[in-house]
């Protein structure tokens, strides 16, 4: 995770800004909803934690 913070910080190779990054989870969790049969709440809940630790970290990398 540190390699893809890096990347994608100010000075990384494939910057994205932050602001962005909501727009990813939302995203994302869209396509599972509609490609995973097993898909509930209870694993939108998962994923939507999961995204958050994530892009939280990424945002303090950047």
């Amino acid at each position: 995770m540190d390699e893809m913070a890096t990347v994608h910080s100010r000075k990384g190779r494939a910057p994205v800004d932050p602001k962005f990054y909501v727009h990813w989870r939302e995203s994302l969790l869209q396509a599972v909803s509609e490609f995973d049969p097993r898909f509930n709440e209870d694993l939108k809940v998962a994923w939507a934690e999961a995204l958050k630790k994530t892009t939280d970290y990424f945002t303090e990398a950047y």
